[in-house]
This record gives C-alpha cells, sequence and structure tokens, in this order.
C-alpha cells in the first residue's frame, strides 16, 4: 500500500459502516489502497447487503469526496451520499475551467449547500459520534492497532472477527 508520505509499505485500509442508531457494524471492509475515495461504493454495497437494503441516507467525512461514486450510489440504489468537501478552497474560478471542471464544481458547490443545511449538519455530527467512535473503542478499548495476520484474506477475516467483537461489547451494553 502506498503511504502519504510517498513510500510503499505492507497493509491494508479498515473500512467500517456503522448504523447510527444502534452504533453497530453493519459493514466491515479491508482495502488494499490508502485512498478512501473509491471505497465508498463498495462499503455501502456491503451494507446494503448486510442490512437487506435499508440503507437509504450515507454520511462520509471528506476522504470519500469521489462524484463519480456518489453519484453511481444514488443511480444504482437509490441512495444519497452526504460527503464532505474536499479542499473546499479550491472551487474558485482562478482556476482554468474546462467542461469537466465546471460540473465537479457544480456538484461540489451542492454538495456544500447540502452540507450547510441543519439535516446535512446532523447527518455530519452523527457520523462523527457512530464511526469516529467506533474506531477509538477498537483502538483503544479493545486496543486493536495491528493485524496479527497476513494476507488479504486472512486480514479481511481478522477484520470480520474484530467488527463483530465490538458489536458484542456494543450489544452488551445496550442490554445493561
Amino acid at each position: 500500500m502506498k503511504m502519504k508520505e510517498g513510500y510503499c509499505a505492507a497493509g491494508y485500509n479498515a473500512q467500517v459502516a456503522v448504523d447510527t442508531q444502534s452504533h453497530l457494524i453493519i459493514a466491515a471492509l479491508i482495502a488494499d489502497s490508502s485512498i478512501d475515495s473509491h471505497q465508498i461504493l463498495p462499503v455501502v454495497q456491503a451494507a446494503l447487503e448486510n442490512s437487506v437494503g435499508v440503507v437509504e441516507v450515507v454520511a462520509a467525512d471528506a476522504g470519500y469526496d469521489n462524484n463519480h461514486q456518489i453519484d453511481q450510489l444514488k443511480q444504482l440504489y437509490g441512495v444519497n451520499a452526504v460527503v464532505a468537501v474536499k479542499d473546499p478552497h479550491r472551487l474558485g474560478k482562478r482556476f482554468s475551467q474546462t467542461r469537466q471542471r465546471q460540473r465537479v464544481r457544480r456538484l461540489k458547490i451542492d454538495r456544500i449547500k447540502e452540507l450547510a443545511t441543519p439535516e446535512g449538519r446532523n447527518l455530519m455530527h452523527k457520523r462523527r459520534t457512530t464511526v469516529e467512535a467506533a474506531f477509538g473503542i477498537i483502538k483503544h478499548v479493545m486496543k486493536f492497532r495491528e493485524f496479527l495476520t497476513r494476507g488479504r484474506e486472512n486480514v479481511a477475516n481478522e477484520w470480520n472477527l474484530i467488527s463483530a467483537a465490538y458489536n458484542l461489547k456494543r450489544l452488551t451494553g445496550l442490554r445493561a
């Protein structure tokens, strides 16, 4: 996996989809890429499979800012994706405006407007308190910092076990 510092390292990028009401992980995936922008579609597909298609709205941070995949979610599955915009300061018109750039700019401005609504702010707040909390609990409370197995299939199995352990921990907290 290529790291942001420019070097290559053996590793995987863990992805989860978390239900905002129960805070349970509904999908857990492993990616070879360190970049999240190409992961929103596979994560939502897995969430749709695991939740029998009841996913209506997805909230994601700016790392998932990919207009093509966001558009695909709407067209293929009818899922509305509320995704923070990466580099909103670069949307100015001082850069040369090709048709492609104009289209991307329009889509991003529409998403910024959607994020500015009370519903958009509420969704992003829920995202911060669900997904980030799940990763925080897995890393700090469960003390899971690195995968102990090697190979994509083994790492995916280990991530699924960690996600199941998180869900069991969460379920016991809900019952108490």
